[in-house]
C-alpha cells in the first residue's frame, strides 16, 4: 500500500472520505484523540507519522530510538499510550 485512505463507516455504507499522502508502505495505524499514527519503517530511520485526524494534515514525526524495526501498532484512549512492537 503507497497511500492510506481513511475512510468513514457509517449504518453498513463506507465512503472514502480523503487519502493521505503516497510514501512508503504502511506498516500499522492507529488513532489517539485528535490525532492518527500511522507507522512507516523508513530506511535507517523508525518514525511514527502524526496526522491531524478532521485536516489530514501532517502534524509531527516521532522518532524511536534504538528500535530494530517495527510490526505493528496499537493505542489506548484511557491511558493515552501508543504501544508499538518490534521484531
Amino acid at each position: 500500500m503507497d497511500a492510506l485512505d481513511v475512510l468513514s463507516v457509517y449504518r453498513g455504507t463506507t465512503l472514502l472520505v480523503h487519502t493521505l499522502p503516497e510514501g512508503l508502505p504502511v506498516d500499522g495505524v492507529t488513532s489517539v484523540g485528535e490525532e492518527i499514527y500511522l507507522l512507516r519503517l523508513k530506511e535507517g530511520v523508525d518514525e511514527v507519522e502524526v496526522y491531524d485526524v478532521i485536516s489530514y494534515h501532517l502534524l509531527r514525526c516521532l522518532t524511536v530510538p534504538n528500535i530494530r524495526g517495527f510490526n505493528d501498532m496499537t493505542s489506548c484512549e484511557h491511558f493515552l499510550c501508543l504501544y508499538i512492537a518490534c521484531q
